[in-house]
């Protein structure tokens, strides 16, 4: 079995790269680098390659190269889906830091964490939701109610719960994009 290298999220906040995965890599370059997808997708706009519940989006034109990247169901995976808020890959580990499988990572803790970690970011609302922006092109998205976890038998769901305080709002998205 073959070792894993680490890759931390801490650097992709910093840096805005996930170990070799950055804005600008080719389809070809990121299979190379991260083996094969857990799932892959032809879109109207260009390709997603999935791995795991991070997602690679790439322009139609040649050389195909990325211009999202992201994990946009943190608050539900975090939740329902820990198997996937890992970067699933045959040669990287992803330290996730702060994030864990089911426990919500609140506003608060994310800022605690790069507070700690002295990484400069700001925050703006963006439709009354928070957007964390950093130095490096990253954001991270937060939403302001609970996920609602199903319970075995449930023919009705709940109803969610909003959340008042802002430093509660829970992280749904993290990423980097470019228009480019």
């Amino acid at each position: 079995m073959q070792n894993k290298l680490p890759i931390k999220l801490l650097d992709f906040l910093k840096t805005g790269q996930l170990g070799p995965l950055h804005l600008g890599i080719t389809i070809k370059e990121t299979v190379s680098a991260f083996g094969a997808p857990s799932e892959q997708y032809q879109l109207v706009t260009g390709f997603l390659l999935a791995y795991g519940g991070w997602e690679i989006q790439y322009r139609q034109e040649k050389p195909h190269q990325a211009y999202l990247i992201q994990h946009g169901e943190l608050i539900y995976d975090c939740t329902n889906h820990d198997e996937v808020i890992q970067l699933v890959s045959d040669n990287y580990e992803l330290d996730l830091g702060v994030i864990r499988p089911f426990t919500q990572v609140r506003l608060k803790d994310i800022k605690g964490w790069l507070d700690k970690e002295k990484v400069a970011y700001h925050i703006k609302l963006k439709a009354g939701q928070p957007l964390m922006k950093l130095n490096s092109g990253a954001y991270l998205d937060f939403l302001d109610t609970e996920p609602v976890v199903p319970t075995p038998g449930q023919t009705t769901p709940e109803t969610k719960t909003k959340i008042e305080n802002v430093d509660d709002y829970i992280l749904y998205t993290i990423g980097i994009f470019s228009q480019n």
